[in-house]
């Protein structure tokens, strides 16, 4: 009876090794086709030329439709540059903080600064910041130049 026992062992065994054959066969078959196919694809795939139109057919090429969105992007750009900024309107009515020791004119502290005096709708809004009066107020004579000087000088 062992040696039976033995020879259904034997042809189980061998069996088992055909059938785990067969499926190694099968999944290389499988790998090899799907290899095949994406190859091909990737093949075919360099013959497509697609036109350079948009898909409307209005004959509007795509270099023509770059070369007008630069354009819309160039004049965006210059508007933006051309419209007054928030950084702009801040440094204007932003002050000074740095005191120009013996300035006695506001000419002469912007001076001691290494800038040119601002105009007198540059300065207004200051005047009005430090609360010396409103900005429509200011009229730039001696005695506002003066409050707005030691304003400027004591911040």
């Amino acid at each position: 009876m062992n040696m039976q026992e033995n020879r259904d062992l034997r042809d189980i065994t061998r069996l088992q090794n055909n059938m785990n054959l067969a499926q190694q066969q099968r999944a290389a078959g499988q790998a090899t086709a799907a290899m095949s196919a994406a190859s091909g694809i990737a093949g075919m795939a360099g013959l497509i030329k697609p036109e350079e139109k948009n898909g409307d057919d209005s004959g509007v090429t795509t270099s023509s439709a770059n070369q007008k969105a630069a354009s819309n992007a160039q004049t965006n750009l210059l508007n933006l540059q051309n419209q007054q900024s928030i950084v702009k309107q801040l440094s204007r009515t932003a002050p000074p903080t740095a005191a120009v020791p013996g300035a006695t004119t506001l000419g002469q502290y912007y001076q001691g600064l290494g800038q040119s005096l601002p105009s007198k709708q540059d300065r207004a809004p200051l005047y009005e910041q430090f609360g010396l009066g409103s900005a429509s107020s200011y009229e730039g004579d001696e005695l506002q130049n003066i409050e707005l000087l030691e304003q400027l000088q004591n911040q």
